[in-house]
């Protein structure tokens, strides 16, 4: 079992490693994909575009199961989906027209699927579903300017900072207009000062920096434009732009981090999905590799969901198992014990205390492996900063929705490459 200072492990580590990781980590970047190599290009683009016709039709037959992270992943999805086809419109692209024809059907399904599901998400969550209906009752379109960044140096870490679920609620509502004080509801695009602060803290890592720059995101999809620029000029930022590629290169070095350790294949692929999705979705096509793109692709499901990786799966499948047995017992108990011999009654309470003293010592490892992670990105135990809402047995809605977006991401930029004469 983990030590307390056990716990502490991964952010230590994390801060270390990142703090050397920019001295070493460009020298040997995975290059970027080599437009002339059509073979490999159309391979990618095949995978990500098959990837989101399983999601479209996963969405098709789940939507009254997903919740209101997933769905503004598939709306983030629609938007890129969307901006692919302007892009195939301009005179310097030579889309197929299948292609484009794919690619408007698989938008109007998408969109017929989320309308579907807002009364769902309603009923469950209304209040939650009042604040970010902005973000969710339509496709999300935002800027996509394609541009790769150059290397840059990590922050200092500090490691005091947590994100606040609570407070993130009242900023995201703010900025969309949909937060109220006492009777009052503020206007749209309001920025308390505590709301910028939090947006702009350096320092962050992990999920708490991708908060940040969907910060941004939202601002955006809500024509903030103007209100962001002014408090960015004021804090000697150029631009809304200069920032967003600022939080891209912090949020490249840590992903690069957590991929190059291994953490990918642990706890770690809902983070990446959430940091990929963000920065793609602007245009910073550093995050467009082979080798992650095919990862993420790798990750679906054949139902078209993405889910946890498989050691978790396992651990929640022997939990379920063994609390399906506790209850059997109990219940035999309950119904014949009073007709049982001693002998037999006393087994059966030793064979149920067994299974306790495992279900308990799964769950401590399930939660021990939780806390590690989330304590790695800044996340208090106290809190999950996910979402998350399982969907058909094993799916996982806020993953699922991140993976979508990921895959549309991947098609556009792939698009771009193939099509475009520029």
């Amino acid at each position: 079992m983990k030590t307390a200072y056990q716990d502490k492990l991964p952010m230590a580590k994390l801060v270390t490693i990142l703090s050397t990781l920019v001295l070493f980590c460009f020298n040997n970047v995975e290059s970027q994909l080599d437009k002339n190599n059509k073979t490999l290009l159309e391979s990618i683009l095949n995978g990500a575009t098959e990837g989101v016709v399983k999601t479209v039709n996963f969405m098709n037959t789940d939507y009254s199961e997903m919740n209101m992270d997933g769905v503004f992943g598939m709306r983030l999805c629609q938007g890129i989906l969307y901006g692919t086809m302007e892009d195939c419109s301009r005179p310097d692209f030579s889309c197929p027209s299948e292609l484009v024809d794919k690619l408007k059907d698989l938008y109007n399904q998408l969109n017929i699927s989320c309308n579907k599901a807002l009364p769902y998400i309603q009923a469950e969550k209304e209040n939650y579903y009042n604040i970010y209906l902005p973000a969710i009752e339509a496709p999300c379109m935002l800027n996509y300017i394609p541009e790769t960044f150059p290397p840059a140096s990590v922050d200092n870490i500090n490691t005091n900072i947590v994100y606040e679920g609570q407070k993130g609620n009242y900023c995201y509502s703010s900025i969309m207009g949909t937060s109220k004080v006492g009777e009052r509801a503020p206007p749209k695009c309001t920025i308390p000062e505590e709301c910028w602060k939090m947006a702009t803290v350096k320092g962050t890592v992990g999920y708490y920096t991708t908060h940040q720059l969907l910060y941004l995101i939202y601002g955006e999809h809500n024509e903030c434009h103007e209100e962001l620029e002014e408090l960015i000029r004021r804090d000697n930022f150029t631009s809304m732009r200069d920032m967003e590629r600022y939080l891209c290169q912090q949020i490249h070095l840590d992903a690069t981090y957590r991929e190059r350790n291994s953490e990918m294949q642990v706890e770690a692929e809902d983070l990446f999905l959430e940091q990929v999705l963000l920065c793609s979705v602007l245009g910073f096509q550093n995050f467009f590799t082979e080798k992650w793109m095919r990862m993420v692709i790798s990750w679906q499901t054949a139902r078209g969901c993405f889910t946890n990786p498989p050691h978790l799966l396992q651990m929640e499948y022997a939990l379920d198992k063994d609390n399906f047995k506790i209850l059997a017992l109990e219940k035999q108990l309950l119904e014949e014990g009073d007709r049982m011999d001693p002998v037999t009654k006393y087994d059966i309470k030793s064979h149920m205390s067994d299974l306790l003293t495992q279900y308990d010592l799964l769950t401590l490892m399930l939660q021990s492996l939780v806390h590690s992670f989330n304590l790695s990105r800044g996340v208090p135990m106290s809190r999950s900063l996910l979402n998350e809402k399982v969907v058909n047995g094993d799916c996982l809605a806020h993953k699922t929705g991140l993976g979508a977006g990921a895959l549309a991401a991947f098609i556009r930029h792939i698009v771009g490459l193939l099509y475009s004469s520029n």
